[in-house]
């Protein structure tokens, strides 16, 4: 059976008519649903945000990285403690000081700037919640608030289990029972 060609080109306009408009409509409700809820580098950035202002610290003006030193010794000791390429964990500490410089030091323009690259090579919705802003994101203070409750109750912990952990290192006790599991709970056999 054979297709007249006016017919199957209709049809394929028609398709591809309701592919663009699918993809349109997915658009909107991704951007009415960022709208109403904070990504989760929004939400990490209002923690840390938080965690500044409570260490009597200006968020936009605190150098967090000016204690990674890019030495010989450091890249020596990081490259062996992660077993990995000196270059490369140079790099990291690099690309880790500039970011850092960038999302959370720069200007408001220098950000905009950023923003209009992001949006122009496409990552912009990977990216752009990363930068710290003047103000802090609407709908983050909710999430923030219980984040920052579950981190002091898990310093303690944390604090703790190191000591635990030192103390097994150094031979004088057990292992912690807590090392002995995995990232998913489970504990192995």
């Amino acid at each position: 059976m054979a297709y007249d060609g006016r017919i199957m080109q209709r049809a394929l306009a028609r398709f591809d008519e309701d592919k663009q408009r699918r993809s349109a409509q997915l658009d909107q409700r991704r951007r009415a649903l960022y709208a109403r809820e904070p990504r989760l580098a929004e939400i990490e950035t209002e923690l840390e945000r938080r965690l500044l202002e409570r260490e009597h610290m200006r968020p936009l003006h605190s150098n967090l990285t000016c204690h990674l030193k890019i030495t010989a010794q450091t890249v020596r000791a990081s490259s062996r403690l992660f077993d990995e390429d000196p270059i490369k964990v140079a790099k990291a500490i690099m690309s880790f000081r500039t970011m850092n410089r960038l999302f959370i030091n720069s200007s408001e323009w220098t950000k905009r700037f950023c923003c209009f690259l992001l949006r122009f090579t496409g990552c912009y919705g990977v990216i752009h919640g990363m930068f710290m802003r003047k103000q802090p994101t609407p709908g983050c203070e909710s999430i923030t608030d219980h984040l920052e409750s579950e981190f002091h109750e898990a310093v303690p912990v944390g604090a703790e289990l190191l000591s635990d952990l030192f103390t097994y290192l150094r031979g004088k006790g057990p292992m912690p029972e807590l090392f002995y599991g995995n990232f998913n709970g489970e504990t192995p056999a």
